[in-house]
């Protein structure tokens, strides 16, 4: 057993060396495996096996015999394979489905008219990929990621004289006016954010006393850039939505509980609705387990908490706070009753 730990040290050390830097060098070799210069030579008879070596006499080390390219080295290559780096392999994989689809970025105006597939991304991913070997290439595009919220390509334009518009505000440091369903709204940008499928704007509004408030870029309508007004040198409120569930702010913060029943139980133990929820699994009477999710949430973010637990059917139910327990049974009621009616 010890020989065969020792040989399997030395193989991983050897295989280290020559992905690594590109070769054996001899001393070195035999001070970390702590091997005599007769084991040295017999552990490279024994490695040309499998992996075809020759010895560089210019460098004094042993590299890859490049000449006998066509008797491939299994055990080299099944190891270059495992030394692929898990982080660049995602990171790659997750900037190449950005790139390559046309809905995680926002539409903008290009040579070619209104796209979220600009040329020069391309080369951004041309870049990412001169580092994947073309003999690993097969493992990088394994790994994929979807975006399954968007908005509608038809929208296009809407979006993209929106956003640019928020963006130049941005830059200028001049306010945005548009209209908010029935109110007109005068406000500097203070983010532009994508959240569960949409975007919005966050902002303070000027001219509603000075508040901090979210809107969604797909209801603003006539936005225009108010040259000559620029941004109020204020004291912002402060205006994370880190603290609580979902995209809405409200200082009326409230604590909810929600269970989750049956087989869905060991899903929920997955499920982060926010970074600070607590959940944990608990027995009923019966002794049958459920998952119970405690979260705050902002009062105005009451209507996507209950969206959230409906996706659920009838394996999920909100405790508290009653008031919004009251709000999602209402809700259950009203889709009875509209459905039973047109049976």
């Amino acid at each position: 057993m010890a020989v065969e730990k020792y040989q399997f040290e030395r193989v991983l050390a050897a295989l280290q060396a020559l992905t690594g830097s590109g070769f054996i060098r001899r001393k070195s070799f035999m001070d970390e495996c702590r091997v005599s210069s007769r084991t040295f030579d017999r552990f490279i008879a024994d490695l040309r096996l499998y992996i075809p070596i020759r010895y560089d006499d210019e460098r004094e080390v042993y590299v890859v015999d490049t000449a006998q390219e066509e008797r491939r080295g299994e055990m080299l290559e099944s190891y270059k394979k495992l030394m692929i780096k898990d982080d660049f392999l995602l990171f790659y994989a997750f900037v190449r489905s950005m790139i390559k689809s046309r809905y995680f970025f926002p539409p903008f105006s290009t040579d070619s008219g209104t796209s979220s597939q600009p040329k020069d991304f391309e080369k951004v991913l041309s870049m990412l990929e001169e580092l994947v070997l073309r003999s690993d290439k097969a493992i990088y595009d394994k790994v994929e990621y979807y975006l399954s919220g968007h908005y509608q390509l038809r929208n296009r334009p809407h979006y993209k004289d929106v956003i640019q518009r928020i963006l130049n505000s941005f830059k200028t440091e001049c306010l945005i006016g548009f209209d908010y369903f029935r109110t007109k709204v005068k406000a500097m940008p203070l983010k532009l954010v994508y959240y569960n499928g949409k975007w919005y704007m966050i902002a303070y509004a000027v001219n509603a006393g000075g508040v901090v408030r979210n809107y969604r870029v797909s209801h603003i309508k006539r936005s225009e850039l108010l040259h000559g007004e620029y941004f109020p040198v204020v004291d912002i409120p402060e205006y994370s939505f880190n603290k609580s569930f979902g995209i809405y702010m409200d200082e009326d913060i409230k604590r909810a509980v929600i269970n989750i029943y049956g087989s869905a139980a060991d899903d929920a133990m997955e499920i982060v609705w926010h970074k600070d929820q607590f959940t944990q699994i608990k027995k009923d009477k019966n002794g049958e387990k459920y998952a119970e999710i405690r979260l705050d949430y902002p009062e105005n973010g009451a209507v996507e908490l209950i969206s959230k637990t409906l996706s659920f059917g009838t394996h999920a139910e909100i405790v508290s706070p009653p008031e919004l327990r009251k709000q999602w049974i209402k809700e259950i009621t009203e889709m009875h009753k509209r459905f039973k009616e047109k049976k």
